[in-house]
């Protein structure tokens, strides 16, 4: 194991990630519009779009932030295979 610092902080740094932008983008995708009407209300102020169309931006949005988090964890493994494996 020639990189053991860097595997170690680069797989507590996937886990962090995982748990909170994980937890996030779940806890964004199952909300309702009613859940997401009444913990915005700083979004009624703004005159820039419906409620409505806010929420499907949001959630269109937290879609593309899990797969790219995906994505992330699925280089972050293949990094740390090859600094195990002391190529």
């Amino acid at each position: 194991m020639k990189r053991k610092w860097e595997s170690i902080v680069g797989i507590i740094g996937g886990i962090l990630a995982l748990v909170f932008f994980g937890g996030l983008a779940v806890t964004l995708k199952k909300m309702s519009i009613k859940d997401f009407e009444t913990s915005y209300q700083a979004l009624k102020l703004e005159k820039t779009g419906t409620l409505d169309n806010t929420f499907h931006l949001l959630q269109d949005m937290t879609g593309l932030f899990a797969i790219t988090l995906f994505i992330s964890l699925i280089f972050l493994v293949v990094a740390v295979f090859f600094s195990i494996r002391e190529l």
